[in-house]
């Protein structure tokens, strides 16, 4: 068996940080995740039918080699994370939907067969 380790992932949990949101359900929800993913380095998904809002930026804590300099004082929330639960090893996708643009999430929408009157971004 191998030894699943941190070593070589380029520290993919350090780059962003990730929090569950209310599924949307109204056309002013829709409204709102729009406008995040308007946002430069914003991004929502869905996961396991739970959806989140994703903002891509790196820990300021990272060396120049992707590794962390605070490693032995290292937030708790860093310390509790699963190797098992991690990107990196995990099967198959990350997520059942990524919305990178809000195109994306429009067409979603549209396929969900909901009203996306007002949302077309042009």
């Amino acid at each position: 068996m191998v030894k699943k380790t941190c070593k070589g992932c380029g520290a993919k949990c350090c780059r962003y940080i990730a929090t569950e949101i209310d599924k949307p359900e109204s056309k002013k929800d829709y409204q709102d995740i729009v406008w995040y993913l308007l946002h430069e380095n914003v991004w929502i998904f869905i996961e396991e039918g739970k959806w989140y809002i994703q903002f891509n930026t790196d820990c300021k804590k990272l060396d120049e080699n992707s590794k962390c300099s605070i490693y032995e004082k290292r937030p708790k929330i860093c310390r509790d994370l699963d190797i098992e639960s991690c990107e990196r090893y995990g099967d198959g996708e990350a997520y059942d939907f990524l919305f990178k643009e809000p195109e994306e999430f429009i067409d979603y929408l549209k396929k969900k067969g909901k009203d996306t009157e007002n949302l077309e971004i042009k």
